[in-house]
């Protein structure tokens, strides 16, 4: 229920396996202390929930499950556990809305933008000529990281 969610215990390791399931659970930022899970954290069968805000402190979990939330569309909660390759164990990641149906729909949905993006800027002129903000001058971007620039 939510409200054992609101009284979980502020820990930052649980030994054990959690599982997150209720027809009344909208809210998981009560879990927000939480680091590792050393078994199994599961979360499905919450009909309300909407985020998975609170999980984005979670760095290890043995199994992760997250299924049949009916109307959750945000999981970048877990972003921070997936993108570290925090999951030791097996990742079900299904029947929830779009977005938030694998493992590769989270990771590309939640990366921050301009993540993987590196740019360098150099400016040249002729060597004759110090530049000013009124000289003329060529601009070359260069991307060398490793995602694709687009737009520039």
């Amino acid at each position: 229920t939510q409200a054992q969610v609101d009284a979980f215990p502020n820990c930052t390791i649980f030994d054990g396996s959690i599982t997150i399931a209720g027809a009344d659970i909208h809210d998981l930022t009560p879990l927000s202390m939480l680091q590792e899970v050393t078994n199994g954290l599961t979360i499905q069968n919450n009909p309300t929930l909407v985020s998975l805000a609170g999980l984005d402190n979670l760095v290890s979990v043995g199994i992760l499950t997250v299924s049949n939330n009916a109307i959750l569309p945000a999981c970048c909660g877990i972003f921070p556990l997936l993108n570290a390759n925090g999951v030791s164990g097996s990742v079900t990641i299904q029947n929830n809305l779009p977005g938030c149906n694998s493992e590769s729909e989270i990771i590309a949905d939640c990366t921050p933008v301009g993540s993987g993006i590196d740019l360098s800027l150099t400016i040249t002129s002729p060597a004759s000529a110090p530049i000013y903000t009124s000289s003329p001058v060529a601009v070359k971007v260069t991307n060398t990281g490793s995602l694709p620039a687009t737009g520039v």
